[in-house]
């Protein structure tokens, strides 16, 4: 009589070498913890972004990796810790409906691409691209924004401190509406021009030479509502479906284009003047609802007009006067402070400590107009006078 073959040993693979390593699980709330033979750790998995890849029907061994497409692999067979995986994850082993409902949900978007194109033809780009923008789940925005983000950051020094960090972080977060998709971030670049950019999976950077420009935290808050407003009103999306068009964006988003040049692509993606009228009005909206003063964007765009007194007349620019956008707004000076004075001093001093009062004097950090002054303004990037 055949002795029954020994029961196999769980592996896994780390993604960077081909050696397989024996696998002992262990749990801790909502983690997955894979530990060597030895003890020794070798990853800690979030328990609802494991997916199963494949499941070998005969002996029935699953090879598990995570929702993020990252290579580590592990492989499970009949034994203790498969048992206890899917006593933790119960819905796994229906992987194989779940993988023909997202192809069935793929082939659904391709469709929906092709009725946006019959769409656009019948009622105009620029109006079909509103609905196409609203059907991209925000969730697939992330790669689009954060090639964006990257791009700009390998050109120009992205600022940091823990206490300015902490301050700007928290403004964003009382300030930004719960958009679905990842949350609200901000960072500030090294650049000396007066502008903030709002980019796709609710990313904003604000520029050095806006902080140098605002004189109060409260007209930084009114911008950041501004910016908070494109992503709720999926601004920055229409603009790249305008741009590249429906396929385009869907090859993105499903890694079949490079993304190695949409910064430069992405400055030249205007706003409307319909969009930044909204923006103005819904960033009002915002303020107020956190609480906070909600004159900071009109008085921002007051310094914009006195400072910048050249420019388009009216009638001729794309975005309004910065004069008549501030009349148009409800400056309602009876909320909070968006910052304490310590905070402020902090957030001004961000990118270093030189005194913004003696930019003029030196030419070395004099602000230049953006999308919030006159002229043309644009989802990232230098705006066009």
């Amino acid at each position: 009589m055949t002795d029954p073959a020994p029961p196999q040993t769980d592996r896994f693979f780390d993604g960077r070498t081909a050696h397989a390593h024996a696998a002992v699980l262990k749990f801790e709330p909502g983690k997955l913890l894979i530990e060597d033979a030895g003890g020794d750790l070798l990853a800690r998995w979030p328990l609802p972004e494991i997916r199963i890849v494949d499941e070998n029907l005969v002996n029935g061994a699953l090879v598990l990796a995570l929702t993020d497409g990252t290579a580590p692999r592990l492989h499970l067979f009949e034994g203790p810790g498969k048992a206890a995986l899917l006593r933790a994850r119960p819905e796994l082993p229906r992987w194989r409906a779940q993988q023909a409902w997202r192809n069935l949900r793929q082939a659904a978007i391709w469709g929906g691409g092709a009725l946006a194109l019959a769409a656009l033809l019948y009622f105009g780009w620029r109006d079909a691209s509103i609905a196409v923008a609203g059907w991209i789940p925000r969730e697939w925005e992330a790669p689009i924004g954060g090639a964006i983000r990257d791009e700009l950051a390998a050109a120009h020094r992205v600022c940091s401190t823990a206490e300015a960090d902490t301050a700007l972080a928290g403004l964003v977060a009382r300030i930004a509406p719960r958009l679905g998709g990842p949350p609200v971030t901000i960072e500030v670049l090294d650049v000396d021009q007066v502008n903030a950019v709002a980019l796709p999976g609710n990313h904003i950077l604000l520029f050095r030479g806006l902080l140098d420009r605002a004189s109060s935290p409260d007209q930084v808050a009114g911008v950041l509502a501004h910016e908070a407003s494109h992503l709720e009103l999926r601004h920055p999306m229409r603009g790249i479906v305008q741009q590249l068009g429906v396929g385009a964006v869907l090859s993105i988003v499903f890694g079949g284009s490079d993304l190695g040049a949409l910064g430069q692509l992405a400055a030249t993606l205007p706003y409307s003047r319909a969009m930044e009228s909204e923006a103005d009005r819904h960033g009002v909206e915002l303020l107020k609802a956190a609480g906070l003063r909600a004159d900071g964007l009109a008085s921002f765009l007051t310094v914009m007009a006195e400072t910048d007194p050249g420019g388009l007349p009216e009638w001729l620019s794309t975005h309004r006067d910065p004069q008549a956008r501030a009349a148009a707004l409800d400056a309602d000076a009876s909320g909070e402070a968006a910052l304490d004075p310590a905070a402020w001093r902090e957030l001004r001093e961000i990118c270093g400590a030189d005194d913004p009062g003696e930019a003029g004097d030196s030419g070395d950090r004099v602000a230049r107009p953006s999308s919030l002054g006159r002229g043309e303004g644009s989802a990232v990037g230098a705006p066009v006078e």
